[in-house]
């Protein structure tokens, strides 16, 4: 079982939706082996996605291509494993540029298998050794805190101009349509549109009255 398979396999015993991007178009799934648990995410609120026309094959650089969604769909991206060279480094790259927070597992250190994540590690990344550490840090504990404190924490995991669409959105009070946002954050409303379905999808924002609101 590969990692991708592996995480949406654990959101959805948690009762979680989630969202899986493919490097090939709709509607075939590859690998094949995974079109049962395709089923299961659509089953269960989640969605199969793709930037690719329909019936596109897949190639081996679609699927560094396709991993740039991946990582600005995400709050945070988690690298459990990545050798020197690997797909897992190019997405906390484009992590890092995405302004998300990327955290690493630590491995034996002459295991060729982490010298990628120690890289990232040594470069900044943060050094995580359970869940409870990515939940402090992202600001997601199960202990009650304080929600102005929450909400700050996981505005930090936005980049520049999705907050400002966030606070826009949260600040105004009611639903607020796209050039009305554009308008107010001094932004091309298609960037908006962007910005709004990401933060949609992620949970920040919800359609309501022919606008957005959180």
């Amino acid at each position: 079982m590969g990692i991708d398979t592996a995480a949406h396999t654990g959101a959805l015993k948690g009762g979680s939706p989630t969202l899986a991007v493919l490097g090939n178009g709709l509607p075939k799934i590859y690998p094949a082996q995974n079109e049962n648990l395709a089923k299961k995410i659509i089953d269960q609120g989640g969605a199969i996605i793709s930037e690719y026309e329909t019936d596109t094959p897949s190639y081996k650089d679609h699927f560094i291509q396709r991993n740039r969604i991946i990582s600005g769909l995400s709050l945070a991206v988690v690298v459990i494993e990545a050798p020197a060279r690997s797909g897992a480094l190019a997405t906390a790259g484009f992590a890092a540029r995405q302004g998300r927070e990327v955290f690493v597992i630590p491995g034996p250190i002459n295991h060729p298998n982490y010298a990628g994540s120690h890289s990232l590690i040594r470069d900044g990344a943060r050094l995580v050794t359970s869940t409870k550490d990515i939940l402090l840090d992202l600001g997601l504990t199960e202990v009650p805190q304080n929600k102005t404190a929450t909400e700050e924490k996981l505005l930090e995991g936005l980049a520049h101009d999705e907050r400002a669409v966030f606070i826009g959105i949260r600040d105004s009070g009611v639903p607020l349509s796209v050039d009305k946002i554009a308008e107010l954050i001094k932004l091309d409303p298609q960037k908006v549109n962007q910005i709004l379905a990401s933060l949609t999808i992620r949970g920040f924002i919800q359609e309501a009255g022919g606008g957005y609101t959180i």
